[in-house]
């Protein structure tokens, strides 16, 4: 029994570092628009719309549930740029009929 573990935390959110995985690409996709710019204080000014943009993401994360980004971009975005979501599945978000 020494070489096994018991897990604590099985639904836990995947990390990258200290941020879940949906902030820091968005600090990650920041760092590469500055990159691409090509200057210093491109990639600086770029930096910090990121670590500000993913700041209040994770702190409107931390205010709601766990799915409310997702559900949030299902309402407000277009069906044509819901490209994970296969469709028949979830009526589209346009289509609004109140159950009961």
């Amino acid at each position: 029994m020494e070489g096994s573990r018991i897990l604590r935390h099985l639904d836990d959110p995947w990390k990258l570092g200290l941020w879940e995985m949906d902030v820091s690409i968005t600090f990650i996709f920041f760092l590469f628009l500055g990159f691409v710019k090509g200057t210093m204080w491109g990639l600086f000014v770029c930096a910090a719309l990121g670590y500000y943009a993913s700041s209040r993401i994770s702190k409107l994360k931390a205010m709601r549930h766990t799915g409310y980004l997702w559900h949030f971009l299902y309402w407000w975005l277009p069906q044509e740029l819901m490209l994970l979501i296969p469709r028949g599945v979830i009526p589209p978000s346009h289509y609004r009929e109140l159950a009961g």
